[in-house]
């Protein structure tokens, strides 16, 4: 049996054991916390002294769209980074499957090796240095050797990647490569920005949608078409109205709007847009649309689909109409 005396020992013993257990676990976290505001603030003195340069390219132009066509190449380094640095190389490195490539060195650069290779390096003749937000470019001529050719009548596959790469003699910079597409020798049709908007007039609901095509291929298209097909917003009716100049909307042998007048050369951008009546209880509710071309003189033109999201329209909403119920199945319908 414990004393008085002997209860109030073992007490204060365990008091002092729990204060000092305490004291270990401030001890701790107190230890732990100081590397924590330590990398805290850090982070903004290495982000005020980042060094990095950033490589774009694009081809703007070839020469001919036949095999032994050659291209002009744009190559564009800026200095991303906040403070500034020296471009010491660029180095342009061609797709898997081409055996050589010949380039001409732009003006102020110069270029190795100097004959035929899948690697070249380019050199500026003098010191470049950018400052935070500066840019330099050149353009060179690159000739892909006929025995580069896989297949019949393309170079490599469509889509081959071309990397173009750098160095930086400035300490700690950081080069940011690019890769781009080599198209072949065909078209390659590519449909974007598209957007879609919801228009009341009359008690009815109009669909206006718009979107961008562009060949991004070596060769012009043919007789070219857009198609449209949108879900859950309705089935349009009546003709198309507010067809961008260029394009011409027909009914046979299908749906679709014709590019008229011209054909798409390569490397050409148009616009395209109309606007549709839609009707049914899914009109002005929320959708997709979705948008297709086809290049009825090639069938090996290769084409880039596009979806849009259609939004609900608030002319709608604010008749207290709502959504129609998924469960009740969205309809497909030509635009």
């Amino acid at each position: 049996m414990s004393t008085p005396g002997c209860a109030r020992d073992d007490a204060r013993g365990l008091r002092t054991m729990a204060n000092r257990r305490t004291i270990l676990r401030a001890g701790v976290a107190t230890a732990w916390a100081v590397p924590v505001v330590q990398l805290a603030t850090a982070a903004p003195a290495l982000a005020a002294s980042s060094r990095q340069l950033t490589i774009t390219a694009s081809i703007v132009s070839w020469s001919n769209s036949s095999i032994s066509g050659t291209f002009n190449l744009q190559v564009t380094v800026k200095n991303t980074g906040t403070v500034s640095a020296v471009v010491s190389t660029v180095t342009l490195s061609f797709p898997s499957g081409w055996s050589s490539s010949s380039t001409i060195p732009a003006s102020g650069w110069s270029r190795t090796p100097t004959g035929n290779s899948t690697t070249h390096v380019f050199t500026p003749s003098s010191t470049i240095t950018l400052a935070a937000g500066a840019t330099t470019s050149f353009t060179t001529t690159v000739d892909p050797q006929t025995n580069s050719v896989v297949g019949a009548g393309t170079y490599v596959a469509d889509g081959a990647g071309l990397t173009v790469s750098g160095t930086s003699s400035t300490s700690g910079t950081v080069v940011v490569p690019t890769v781009i597409d080599i198209p072949g020798l065909y078209p390659n049709i590519v449909i974007s920005n598209g957007s879609a908007s919801w228009v009341r007039s009359g008690g009815n609901y109009y669909l206006s949608a718009t979107a961008t095509v562009t060949n991004r291929g070596r060769t012009a298209t043919g007789d070219l078409d857009v198609m449209g097909t949108v879900d859950g917003v309705g089935s349009s009716t009546g003709t198309a109205t507010n067809v961008t100049a260029g394009w011409t909307f027909r009914t046979t042998p299908d749906v679709h709007y014709e590019r008229t007048g011209s054909e798409l050369a390569s490397g050409q951008s148009v616009s395209w847009g109309s606007t549709r009546q839609m009707t049914g209880t899914e009109a002005g509710t929320s959708g997709t649309l979705s948008l297709t071309a086809r290049d009825n003189d090639n069938g090996s033109a290769i084409v880039t689909d596009l979806d849009i999201t259609v939004p609900g329209s608030s002319a709608r909403v604010a008749t207290g109409k709502g959504e129609q119920d998924s469960a009740s199945g969205k309809r497909s319908a030509s635009f």
